[in-house]
């Protein structure tokens, strides 16, 4: 029985003044336990004025038909990178630096792993740090611990995979931001945005720090640097992805979670300089107005009783202007009243399907209101009749509601029906509203007295109209998602 063919590689090398080191680099991927016709390397030279290119010319002569080699005027790491990413043309992009090594096994070891998991878009692994000569400094570096079920959020937090350490799938990987100071913490957020990401807990890479490191290993005023980059990315994440993008796969523990990687992030720059002065973030007028502004907004969402919203909105300030300490108590005072929130009972019950609203008082007024809805409704899957008698007391609607079902005969029918009896707080309004898909009222202009406020009301079916409503539900029941 033939097997699969394996996904071809590329690994993407930018190199700059890097001769010392870019042999050994470059020989450790052309000498992967993995196919030779599966893996290309592609090095863009960004300008170097050492014998960098004379070197890769050697190599290539060694490897025929497996190099690609740009040269450029010199543009900057990440420049260098997307250049890479350009000429490739592998199922999987795989990064490595110029001075770093790969041990022979992992590119397939990584390989297999997404192969076995095809939820994974990006793999990392652990690695060795190794001095300028090569030896051994200190093993097991690197990401420790499970990647929560979150993984954007973690990834947020804090760069877990290492450039030369991470694989991830072509179609993920398209251009990385000039404004991302890391392609490896770009790709990994991009990665966890859309799919899963693992990794392996075996030292697969040689990590080399020494004098000339760009980033890892670096302390002193360099350490304040490299915290001023990773905040500066941060906050352009947040202040730059879409709220409905970031609120999406931000929970607002999640947002506490990653507010706290800026405050680590400070505090390894503070650190590594050895003092509390240390500018990290630069504040300009224009980021005030925009946290100020985002501020007003998540007012108006509290208002709403929309925690997840203002949570978001007050991030999103805090990233703007985070010496605020006006703003980051507010976020901290939102976040525990979100908490404290997500511990109110769910009104609908967990219900996930086609919901319809109507006021007790309606339903009470006529038992025949209860009975045409029943006669046509009942045997629609996943659609529930959500009666709202939260201004009745909490004994007398259910007693109400009780007997209503009795008189119309439907103890025992298959009709999903959820009562909801006693005063309810904002934020439950909200689920609700938020929830429902339609309303069954007396006349069509029933309508705008029972919305939400954060959107148009949704339709209005009366009596005479309960086959459209029917209609209605079984169209939602058929696209709705799986």
């Amino acid at each position: 029985m033939a097997t699969a063919p394996l996904p071809k590689v590329s690994a993407l090398m930018g190199a700059y003044n890097y001769g010392t080191y870019i042999v050994e680099a470059i020989e450790s991927a052309m000498t992967q336990a993995y196919p030779p016709e599966c893996l290309e390397l592609v090095i863009v030279d960004d300008g170097s004025s050492d014998n960098t290119a004379e070197l890769v010319q050697g190599c290539i002569e060694r490897y025929p038909g497996r190099i690609k080699f740009v040269q450029q005027q010199n543009a900057g790491a990440t420049a260098a990178t997307n250049r890479a990413r350009r000429e490739a043309t592998g199922d999987l992009i795989a990064l490595l630096d110029a001075d770093d090594v790969w041990l022979p096994s992992k590119t397939i070891r990584q390989v297999e792993l997404m192969l076995g998991r095809p939820e994974l878009g990006l793999t990392f692994t652990r690695m060795t740090l190794v001095d300028g000569d090569g030896t051994p400094t200190f093993h097991n570096y690197g990401y420790q611990g499970p990647i929560p079920e979150n993984g954007f959020a973690r990834v947020l937090w804090e760069n877990v995979a290492v450039q030369s350490s991470l694989i991830i799938e072509a179609e993920l990987f398209d251009q990385i931001p000039a404004s991302a100071p890391y392609a490896d913490w770009w790709l990994a957020l991009v990665a966890a945005q859309y799919k899963k990401v693992d990794y392996l807990a075996d030292e697969l890479v040689l990590y080399r720090w020494h004098g000339a490191n760009i980033t890892g290993g670096v302390g002193g005023t360099k350490a304040l640097r490299e915290a001023q980059k990773g905040i500066e990315f941060q906050r352009w994440v947040l202040r730059n992805f879409e709220l409905d993008e970031l609120s999406a796969r931000l929970s607002p523990a999640d947002m506490a979670f990653v507010w706290s990687g800026l405050e680590n992030q400070a505090q390894k720059g503070l650190s590594g300089l050895r003092s509390h002065f240390g500018v990290l973030a630069t504040v300009s007028d224009t980021d005030r107005d925009d946290a100020a502004r985002d501020a007003d907004a998540a007012d108006a969402a509290l208002a709403r009783a929309d925690y997840q919203r203002a949570c978001l909105l007050l991030l999103r300030a805090c990233a703007a202007d985070p010496y605020d300490a006006d703003l980051r108590a507010r976020f901290s005072a939102t976040i525990a009243e979100a908490d404290t929130d997500e511990d109110l009972p769910d009104p609908l019950g967990g219900h996930q399907g086609f919901a319809v609203l109507a006021q007790a008082e309606f339903l009470l007024g006529d038992d025949s209101r209860l009975r045409s809805y029943a006669a046509v409704m009942g045997s629609v899957a996943d659609a529930a009749l959500v009666i709202d008698a939260s201004n009745m007391d909490h004994a007398e609607g259910a007693q109400a509601l009780g007997a209503l079902v009795e008189r119309c005969g439907l103890a025992d029918a298959e009709l999903t029906m959820i009562g909801i009896v006693g005063e309810l707080q904002p934020s439950q309004r909200r689920r609700v509203d938020s929830a429902i898909h339609a309303l069954y009222a007396e006349t069509a202009g029933s309508g705008e007295a029972l919305a939400s406020g954060s959107g148009p009301a949704p339709p209005v079916f009366t009596p005479d109209a309960l086959e459209d409503l029917r209609q209605t539900a079984t169209r939602w029941r058929a696209d709705a998602p799986t």
